[in-house]
């Protein structure tokens, strides 16, 4: 039995779920090379402006690399 603190939060979930099951063009994105190449400049741009150590540096671009 769902009580009433925890219906709105179940609704808002089976609606959220229900709204990511659509038709999904992630592809068109995460397949782009010319995308990954400009993101990757970007990324190493602003490495270079803050002038992070090279342990910081190397954390950055391996974490951006596992998301991508």
């Amino acid at each position: 039995m769902v009580s009433k603190n925890n219906f709105i939060p179940l609704v808002l979930s089976i609606l959220i779920t229900l709204y990511s099951c659509q038709k999904q063009t992630y592809k068109q994105y995460t397949q782009d090379p010319k995308l990954y190449r400009i993101t990757v400049k970007k990324l190493n741009n602003i490495i270079l402006e803050n002038n992070f150590p090279p342990v910081t540096a190397s954390r950055n671009y391996v974490y951006a690399n596992i998301v991508a």
